[in-house]
């Protein structure tokens, strides 16, 4: 643990388990704290297994185990209002933000590309292209604030 992002806090989506998780738990391990947020649900027409609360728990709980705080939110970064609010808090709870991993994002499995629902293509834009940009929208601002950003003349 070289503490690279000591007193940092990072915010990721889609932290419930696999890279998300691993995003977290390594950047606690970095010594930073983290908000950590995720849908914790299925998403309709997709088959693959989605995350639980009780993911979103452990990932809560390896970094806890590492001495480092974390805000958890059950929260689909395709609704702005639920995500701006999850950063929102994470940011008065924990102080600051300062490293943003926008990782939520879905997959078409099992469909082939010409035999693929159009909800589904929608639902895979909606998290995969609007759900970043509103991961960066809800943050930007909280890292301006910081001084962890540069806000052009005339856009702030």
């Amino acid at each position: 643990m070289s503490g690279r992002v000591e007193g940092k806090v990072a915010f990721i989506t889609g932290a419930a388990r696999g890279q998300g998780r691993s995003h977290a738990v390594r950047l606690a391990q970095e010594g930073a704290d983290i908000i950590a947020v995720d849908i914790c649900e299925p998403v309709r027409n997709i088959s693959y297994e989605f995350p639980t609360e009780a993911d979103l728990a452990e990932t809560a709980r390896q970094v806890e185990a590492l001495d480092r705080r974390i805000i958890t939110h059950k929260v689909d970064i395709r609704d702005y209002d639920g995500l701006k609010a999850a950063v929102d808090d994470g940011v008065a709870q924990l102080g600051r933000l300062d490293i943003v991993a926008a990782n939520a994002g879905l997959g078409s499995s099992p469909y082939r590309a010409w035999e693929m629902p159009e909800e589904v293509w929608q639902d895979m834009i909606d998290v995969n292209l609007t759900g970043q940009w509103q991961t960066c929208k809800a943050a930007i601002p909280h890292m301006i604030d910081g001084g962890n950003g540069v806000a052009l003349p005339g856009f702030r």
